[in-house]
């Protein structure tokens, strides 16, 4: 028979009981976590992991897609340059400076003026619009238009969506020399 004073004392000691028991498990290693815990804990290793492999893979896709950009801007710079050597030699008269040969060095320039009298002086330069690069992800096309008397040049090129585009205008040499 269970009277009403007795009970808060078994309450107790059930209560001391299964808290030592739980000490005792947990000494002798053969406590641990429950199934819950381990589970959530899983979870959430699972949710740091795909963030930090997702985050490893977008920073790598970051670094392929610049070093492509920086590829069309390499691209571009070349061949402006190579624009301005063909417009310094342009019309260029053979044994001048303007030819670009050491031997040359010490004789003043001088251009051909023929061009200079026709409707479109320079109609006859020999670098025409065209495609310089379509290979993989990378596509650099070249426009040239003729204005007035210079040259408008036009580079876009493209890279897995992203578009840069460049415009640089330059007057041949041999222009200048036109009166």
């Amino acid at each position: 028979m269970i009277n009403k004073e007795t009970l808060p004392l078994r309450r107790t000691i059930r209560h001391e009981s299964r808290w030592w028991r739980l000490k005792q498990n947990r000494a002798d290693g053969c406590g641990g976590f429950g199934l819950t815990e381990v589970v959530v804990s899983s979870l959430i290793l699972m949710i740091v992991l795909t963030v930090v492999l997702r985050s490893q893979l977008d920073s790598a896709k970051r670094s392929e897609q610049s070093a492509e950009l920086n590829q069309i801007q390499d691209k571009i710079r070349q061949d402006l340059n190579l624009l301005r050597q063909e417009a310094l030699g342009w019309q260029c008269e053979p044994g001048t400076a303007c030819t670009g040969k050491a031997a040359d060095l010490d004789t003043p320039m001088r251009y051909d003026t023929s061009h200079c009298s026709s409707d479109e002086p320079l109609a006859d330069f020999p670098v025409k619009s065209s495609i310089l690069m379509d290979s993989g992800n990378i596509k650099i096309e070249r426009r040239i238009d003729i204005i007035n008397r210079q040259l408008d040049i036009t580079y876009i090129g493209t890279s897995r969506g992203k578009t840069i585009t460049n415009n640089a205008s330059l007057v041949p040499q041999a222009m200048y020399w036109c009166s």
